[in-house]
């Protein structure tokens, strides 16, 4: 993959020159030494953090014209300053727009500070590299430390916390760091037979539990974890579309909204790691796909330098490819989904889903909808999906009523907490009513 290596090198030194615009060089500023985001011109630690990669990249990759550079060394000891400032006592970081105190803001930036640690340790051999390891080495030693002790909010975070106190523990040798993240595990992964994660998004948290699972087996060194990762790739063909984009509408989080496209670039990695370890051609396809679509400006650049760091053999590695199916037909029951695809077209069938058909062509997507004005009751929002004799079924059945006065007198003067639907059931099935 030695030109995708290249195309990502110069994707992240062109990213690397707007990083050191938008750090913050104001002495005064409590953000001093930050990045301030392009999209909120805030400085947040966990935006922070993933800016730290390219920096710590670059500066020790021998094919940057960054490599060694001075101004890049005092940009990454500046990063380290603010984040030892900023890190809360109990060792999370804040997600200044969303969560603080976060042990999943804080897990998602362990992961860039152990791929930061482990190129230092790999390719340093500059004064410096001392110190810069033993400054992540604390960073990662409490950011552990706040991990463990904190939450999460969404499905997704348990494998980013999982994965992140294995770095941890792999690293500090910490005992608990380890069994917090058996905690996590033993829960049971939410992966079904044909690896549809419980959140159902394609569009993002897909592609972060795959790469959570990676690291897993990369620290525990049992390839089962692998697993869960081959049948969510393996899934994802049949969530292709013609224009090349993913279907994301029967997501549960936030690309699973119908005006923003969603391109698999956040599969890059999980693709060419997955190519790479089992030699398979269909996940090559995707790499080469999914580059294109990104050098036609499609889609953003896949941002993964550190893979090919980590994983030195990938430059060189080349694999012969083998196209997925473009002639597809899976209905998966667990998830109320029907996908086909017929070479040039898709369709979809959706459960609970207002757009309970969806049609896609190289150009045009369209959704079927069906409303009635039955008792409030107006969109229909099929229930079931059978297949039978080569056909799919749809089901739905629904009912409207009028509430009834209670038998007896009630004390209480606001229509919104009285439960008139109980006086209904009283009346008609003769139900107890408390």
């Amino acid at each position: 993959m030695k030109h995708h290596y290249h195309l990502i090198l110069q994707s992240s030194e062109v990213k690397l020159e707007v990083l050191l615009r938008n750090q913050v060089k104001d002495l005064q500023s409590v953000d001093y030494g930050s990045i301030r985001s392009v999209q909120s011109d805030m400085s947040d630690p966990t935006y922070t953090i993933f800016c730290l990669k390219d920096p710590v990249c670059l500066y020790y990759n021998e094919d940057s014209r960054y490599f060694g550079n001075e101004k890049i060394r005092e940009c990454i000891f500046l990063i380290l300053d603010y984040l030892d400032r900023i890190q809360r006592a109990d060792g999370t970081f804040d997600g200044i727009s969303t969560n603080f105190y976060s042990a999943p803001e804080t897990g998602f930036g362990m992961h860039i500070l152990v791929w930061c640690y482990r190129i230092v340790e790999m390719y340093g051999r500059d004064e410096g590299k001392t110190q810069l390891v033993e400054r992540l080495y604390k960073l990662i030693q409490r950011s552990g430390e706040g991990i463990a002790q904190g939450g999460f909010h969404t499905p997704n975070h348990r494998w980013v916390e999982a994965s992140a106190l294995l770095q941890a523990y792999n690293i500090t040798g910490i005992e608990g760091f380890k069994t917090a993240a058996d905690s996590y595990l033993a829960e049971g992964i939410d992966c079904s037979p044909y690896g549809e994660y419980a959140e159902k998004s394609a569009g993002i948290y897909n592609a972060t539990n795959n790469n959570s699972f990676i690291v897993m087996a990369e620290e525990t060194g049992e390839s089962c974890y692998h697993e869960y990762v081959r049948r969510n790739l393996d899934m994802m063909f049949l969530y292709n579309e013609p224009d090349g984009s993913i279907f994301t509408m029967n997501s549960r989080r936030q690309d699973g909204g119908v005006i923003q496209k969603y391109y698999p670039t956040a599969y890059y990695p999980s693709y060419l790691y997955m190519s790479y370890i089992y030699g398979d051609g269909r996940y090559a396809v995707m790499t080469n796909k999914i580059m294109a679509a990104a050098e036609e400006g499609k889609a953003s650049m896949p941002d993964c330098l550190q893979l090919y760091m980590l994983k030195p053999g990938l430059k060189n590695f080349t694999l012969e490819e083998i196209q997925p199916p473009s002639r597809f037909e899976q209905l998966f029951e667990q998830s109320g989904i029907v996908r086909v695809g017929r070479d040039s077209y898709t369709f979809t069938l959706m459960k609970n889903n207002s757009s309970f058909l969806v049609f896609q062509t190289e150009k045009i997507r369209c959704r079927l909808k069906m409303c009635a004005s039955f008792f409030a009751v107006a969109q229909f929002k099929v229930q079931d999906i059978i297949f039978e004799d080569g056909s799919y079924f749809m089901k739905f059945k629904t009912f409207g009523y009028y509430r009834l006065p209670f038998e007896n007198q009630i004390l209480n003067d606001n229509y919104w907490e009285t439960d008139y639907n109980c006086a209904l059931w009283q009346k008609q099935l003769n139900c107890p009513c408390v």
